[in-house]
């Protein structure tokens, strides 16, 4: 299963370099939005492993229903990780570049924002 990721990885001009390039700055960014550390990278790698599976399932079905399904998810487990970062900011943590959240400046095109409700 790996070997295979690997080879599509190859295939499709990424370099593992680029891939993980891209990860440790999505996890950048919610570091700096106050997320735990040690969440950052696993939720980085969550975030486009879901995408990109949902991409692959819409395709197949011809739907958007897995596409949406995972965005909500994904839209889920960002306000909570959002929520404990707040929380943790007001117990004398913040953000390491003292400027509001990232997570929360990101609206979708739908207008669905990454918030906390």
């Amino acid at each position: 299963m790996v070997a295979g990721a690997t080879q599509m990885l190859a295939q499709s001009g990424l370099q593992a370099a680029s891939v993980s390039e891209i990860l440790d700055k999505l996890a950048g960014l919610f570091e700096e939005s106050g997320v735990e550390v040690a969440s950052t990278q696993r939720f980085a790698t969550t975030l486009i492993v879901a995408s990109e599976g949902a991409v692959v399932l819409s395709r197949t079905k011809r739907s958007m229903e897995p596409f949406e399904l995972v965005a909500a998810q994904i839209l889920d487990e960002t306000r909570r990780l959002t929520v404990t970062a707040k929380r943790n900011c007001r117990g004398g943590r913040s953000p390491s570049n003292g400027s509001r959240s990232v997570l929360h400046q990101t609206t979708f095109r739908s207008g669905r924002s990454l918030s906390p409700r």
